[in-house]
Order: C-alpha cells, then structure tokens, then sequence
C-alpha cells in the first residue's frame, strides 16, 4: 500500500474554504433544482425506484460553522428499493457531482437517532477532506457520488490486482470512517458500531468472489487479511483514542476486537440477544443487525457508504 495513503487525518481537520465553496455552490441552485438531482442519483446508484416528492423535505445545513455547506434530505417514509425490500437506514452521507463541483448531502430516514445528523456530516468532512487516506480524493468522490460495486466492477475490467488493492483500502478506509464517525458522536460501544456499520470481515471475504477476483488472484483473500490486519496494526500504532478503545475492550489488537464482535453477532443472530440488559444497551432489538453473509448483503454492504447503523428491513 502507498506511504502517502497511510496516515489519518482528523475528520475536523477539513480546510473550511472547501466548505465554502461548496455553500456558494449550493447557492446556486434552485430548491427545486437541488431536489431533481438528489433525487436523480438516488434512483440511479442507490436503487430508490420511487421517491414521493411530498414525503421528503430539503432543507439547507451548517457544516462545520459554514452555513449552508450541505444539503439535508429528510425522508417521511422509506423510499422504495428496485428490488422491492425496504431497508431500514437512519441516515447516508452522499457526495454528489455536478457540472460545477460536489454537492454534500446527507440523507435522513425515519429512524433517525438525535446523533444522525452529526454522525453523517462526520462522515462528509472525512470524505471532503483533501488529504489522502486509504483513499485518494479522487477515488472517495467516484464511490461516494455511484457506489462502491460500480467503481470496482470498471477497475476489474481492466486490473484484477488494482481491483482488489482497492476492495483492501475502502474496506479499511470505511473501518476507520466508522470508528471515528461512532467515537466522536458519544457512541456507548464504538467498536462493536463499527464492526456492524462497516464489516470489514464479510466484506473482503464475500467481495472477492462477487467479483471474481480470486479467479484472476488464488491467494486474495490471503492478501485481504494480511493487508488489513496491517492496516488495524497501524492504525492503533497512530491515533491515541483508537489505542484506549481496544485496550478497554480486552482484546490485544483491534484486529481482534473487531473480529469477536463479529463473532458475538453471529451468536446473537443464531440465539438472539443474551440479556435484557444487553439488548437495551443496543436502542432496540430492530438495531440488531439479525443477518448473515451472502452475496445480496455484500452488495448492498459496497452501495450504500457512509451509512450510520443500517437495519434489517421488515417489509
């Protein structure tokens, strides 16, 4: 993996004149122009085959201090899925292209929590942040305006070996995206929150026979785990909080937590949870991810980035 993509940067730490002119960029549209795009790319990478324009409400939000840096979409009700399943999300970052620039939004759904809002505006000054990590900007901009499986789908036609360094770097790029997107919104427990937002273990496990990889790599997924529990070394090697976080958790690398709580909810998914105690901690038993690895969920897991707590759908 390249050096100058291995050090994290504070999701704080965004140059704010980006801000602003993404604000000024905002300003150009009109509210019913702004509407039409947002609603444009969710349809065409995120499979919303039906949006009722008086169920969602657009409004104008602060980022950072900038007023009006990004755009809010608060959906009433759950848009519909071209493949007919309600998935029940609280919230989705998206950068989106335009002609001019990138437009912030964020996307808010029913179940939001009260820490929503602020986990998914973390997630864009991450993304909007010009220095590299894991990521270049360039690559956050195309998988965070399309989705993730399409970016990788292009790369593959032309690189087996670029496809899957990129599976390895957005994989770990979104572990850390959701570490401190979970820490800094007071999250009770960041690590499990971070294991079930990001799932780095089904995603390189499963993504690389989605795509085929390991039909032009045998030993990917010898890559994938090596490569990663490099970049979990690392990580804890560089950030303080990241460090206490896994000493408080018992386990002797994040690596290792990350994969027990894993494993603790596959055990919930087969058992259900232990304790009532337990179970309150989580919100609610609906914020129990009851779900095991198969090639629909790996899908949905690369489309729809920047997600804060994604839910089972019920109908």
């Amino acid at each position: 993996m390249c050096s100058s993509l291995s050090t994290p940067y504070p999701w704080d730490s965004l140059d704010k004149s980006i801000l602003q002119r993404s604000a000024d960029l905002i300003e150009d549209f009109s509210p019913q122009a702004i509407r039409k795009i947002v609603f444009e790319n969710c349809k065409e990478y995120l499979g919303f085959s039906f949006i009722a324009s008086q169920n969602v409400s657009i409004v104008k939000h602060t980022l950072l201090g900038v007023d009006g840096a990004t755009i809010i979409a608060k959906f009433r009700k759950y848009p519909k899925m071209q493949d007919d399943i309600f998935h029940k999300f609280r919230g989705m970052a998206r950068l989106i292209q335009v002609e001019k620039g990138i437009l912030p939004v964020i996307l808010i759904f029913p179940e939001k929590r009260e820490t929503t809002i602020e986990h998914e505006s973390i997630h864009l000054c991450q993304w909007l942040n010009n220095k590299p990590y894991q990521l270049t900007l360039t690559e956050r901009k195309a998988i965070f305006h399309q989705n993730a499986r399409i970016v990788i789908e292009n790369v593959l036609r032309t690189s087996p070996e670029q496809a899957l360094d990129l599976l390895i770097r957005l994989t770990c790029y979104k572990v850390w995206m959701e570490l401190e997107a979970h820490y800094f919104t007071n999250a009770q427990d960041t690590l499990t929150l971070t294991q079930r937002s990001s799932r780095p273990f089904e995603t390189l496990k499963g993504g690389i026979p989605l795509f085929g990889i390991d039909k032009h790599i045998p030993n990917a997924i010898d890559k994938c785990i090596k490569e990663f529990s490099r970049f979990c070394n690392e990580l804890e090697s560089q950030v303080e909080w990241v460090r206490d976080l896994v000493t408080k958790s018992g386990s002797e690398t994040l690596y290792e937590a990350l994969w027990w709580r894993k494993e603790d909810d596959e055990v919930e998914m087969m058992f259900g949870p232990i304790t009532d105690e337990e179970l309150e901690d989580e919100g609610s038993e609906d914020a129990i991810l009851r779900r095991l690895s198969n090639e629909e969920d790996i899908k949905r897991n690369l489309s729809y980035e920047g997600i804060e707590d994604e839910d089972e759908g019920d109908d």
